[in-house]
């Protein structure tokens, strides 16, 4: 502990006298530091999000299709080695439950998709996003109706330790910027549908990824307030 003689304090107008406090010359505690830092922007790209195409076709049968070669994948860029959701068509008359879609998504983990039923016609897209898709079934049992697994409306970006940032969307066909200041989902899903579809266009996705650690480990200096790391 250092003594810091602070000689004669006003106080009021008056002189107070001389006052010896004490201050630590140095002073240590534990803290959390977060930085992010953002790298250099990557890409991904779907043709023709709006154009369905089918993963698996005319289920109309109890299935459990786990056979690679049976399942369209997705196309995806080398870049980020980003995926697409998928999307369940169900016909009317489709008794046979929930599908169920079991991948790897874009950091690499295995995860399942649990598309419900709606209990009639409709299509219902799915909230994960898949590199690649290694099995796809129903959980009922059925006795009427059919399901088309297609792609789904979303692209998928990797969501891991370092957050993504959504730059940009271009709908190349249309030459035009769709959402510079939008959001990519918890999922790492981006919104990439446009109205009127515009035929056989091509969406760009560009995102920054973040950068982010904890350092735990402060100096506090004595009369500037620094951090020493």
């Amino acid at each position: 502990m250092a003594d810091i003689e602070t000689g004669n304090i006003e106080q009021g107008g008056q002189a107070a006298g001389t006052q010896t406090v004490g201050i630590a010359a140095s002073d240590s505690d534990t803290a959390t530091l977060t930085e992010d830092t953002a790298l250099p922007m990557a890409i991904e790209w779907t043709t023709a999000p709006e154009t369905p195409a089918n993963i698996i076709a005319q289920k109309g049968a109890d299935f459990n299709e786990t056979t690679f070669g049976n399942i369209t994948q997705f196309a995806r860029s080398a870049c980020g080695q980003g995926g697409r959701n998928v999307q369940v068509v169900f016909s009317a008359g489709w008794d046979g439950g929930d599908i169920e879609v079991t991948g790897v998504t874009c950091d690499g983990s295995v995860a399942t998709d649990t598309i419900a039923d709606p209990g009639g016609a409709g299509t219902v897209q799915g909230a994960v996003g898949f590199l690649f898709i290694t099995g796809i079934t129903n959980d009922g049992t059925w006795s009427a109706g059919t399901v088309d697994v297609q792609f789904g409306l979303y692209l998928a970006v990797p969501v891991n330790s370092m957050t993504p940032t959504l730059a940009q969307v271009i709908d190349t066909f249309a030459g035009t910027d769709m959402t510079p200041n939008g959001a990519i989902s918890a999922a790492g899903l981006v919104d990439i549908q446009d109205a009127p579809a515009d035929g056989t266009n091509t969406y760009i996705v560009g995102y920054t990824l973040g950068n982010t650690y904890t350092d735990a480990g402060h100096t506090h200096g004595l009369t500037d307030g620094g951090h020493g790391h």
